[in-house]
């Protein structure tokens, strides 16, 4: 994974990424096993996307509208 980079959402960029296999991680009676990249973001345990989003089958959200204020 050495050529694996990150970029955040204020634009920094993180190269140092690795990966684990087979992490198992609980949340409540929730259990998955699953492999994770590891990026040093601090003060965050772990990050789930999409990828964990479509184990939970079909699902709904509902969102506030929001206002994105664009300068140029």
């Amino acid at each position: 994974m050495s050529n694996m980079k990150v970029m955040l959402v204020d634009s920094k960029k993180i190269e140092k990424v690795g990966k684990c296999h087979k992490v198992k991680l609980q949340i409540q009676d929730y259990n998955l096993e699953s492999s994770f990249y590891t990026v040093p973001l601090g003060g965050v345990d772990v990050v789930l996307g999409i990828q964990w989003l479509q184990t939970l089958g079909t699902y709904s959200a509902q969102c506030k509208p929001s206002k994105e204020i664009y300068k140029i």
